[in-house]
């Protein structure tokens, strides 16, 4: 029946009308196989997506569950080791060296415990952004205080417009985002080499960079960093664990912002910027308030 009536309508069209009609028809069956092939296409796409959504919080809930477990143990150590420290007597030269070591490397393994478990805290949505008016020079004196063991002595540089607006941001996470930068920068470039600071601000953004004279950023992989247990070994020292830069990533995305890097171009170096939303201050209040 249809099938049919389909030959003798084809039959038809094909005696009649063969050539223009032909070609209609033939434009017609184009598109539809287009828009079957594009539905097709973002069917595979949201599938795709799902499994990489499901494979991210069963990554998460793992490294938080381990690193949970860890959390305990670690402070134990930790806690021995400065105890005997502090109690030590007797001891020779080297034995005071195998303390210190122990505990140096207890600290950085709890330090990067801590790391896994706010990366996972940021991902999986359980953290709420607490915003707050701050200046930025605040933040700074903040973050550079954080930083100060790594960045022993290290010369530090700022140049920020006069009329910097206030950001609006949660504080704590800001914070850690610029201590993330800053403590980055002091590990990738020699230690006599100054640490920049600029930010300046269009009419729809804030814009903040960091400036080290260092090794810069392989080419191609300026992306790459930015995700979590990216590692990019220095020519000197051992670098971080991968997480700073992919924590950063994630608080600017909370806020609504943006972050990348560049290498610099007369001379060596990286420059880290991120941006953050501009929003209209708050009215300020009147005299005697």
């Amino acid at each position: 029946g249809e099938r049919a009536l389909g030959v003798m309508m084809l039959s038809d069209l094909d005696l009649r009308r063969a050539p223009a009609d032909w070609l209609r028809f033939l434009e017609t069956v184009a598109r539809l196989i287009a828009v079957a092939l594009d539905s097709a296409q973002a069917s595979l796409q949201r599938t795709e997506a799902d499994v990489r959504l499901r494979v991210e919080q069963l990554q998460n809930a793992l490294l938080g569950a381990v690193s949970h477990d860890l959390r305990t143990p670690l402070a134990g150590v930790l806690g021995t080791a400065t105890t005997l420290q502090r109690n030590a007597q007797g001891l020779t030269a080297d034995e005071h060296d195998l303390l210190e070591n122990i505990r140096e490397q207890t600290q950085k393994m709890e330090h990067t415990v801590d790391r896994i478990l706010h990366m996972a805290a940021l991902q999986s949505g359980r953290l709420n952004i607490k915003k707050e008016w701050v200046p930025l020079e605040d933040l700074l004196v903040s973050a550079r205080d954080q930083v100060k063991a790594v960045c022993t002595d290290r010369p530090f540089q700022t140049r920020i417009s006069k009329d910097l607006p206030l950001f609006r941001v949660d504080p704590q996470l800001m914070v850690q985002v610029l201590t993330n930068l800053v403590e980055n920068a002091c590990k990738y470039s020699p230690s006599d080499r100054a640490i920049e600071l600029e930010a300046y601000a269009n009419d729809a953004e804030i814009i903040v960079c960091v400036i080290d004279h260092g090794f810069g950023v392989p080419p191609g992989r300026e992306e790459e960093i930015f995700t979590r247990f990216s590692q990019i070994k220095p020519p000197v020292g051992l670098g971080g664990s991968g997480l700073g830069l992919a924590i950063c990533a994630a608080i600017i995305e909370l806020h609504g912002g943006r972050i990348w890097v560049r290498n610099r171009v007369a001379v060596r170096g990286a420059v880290f910027c991120f941006s953050v939303p501009r929003e209209t201050e708050p009215p300020m209040p009147p005299d005697g308030d």
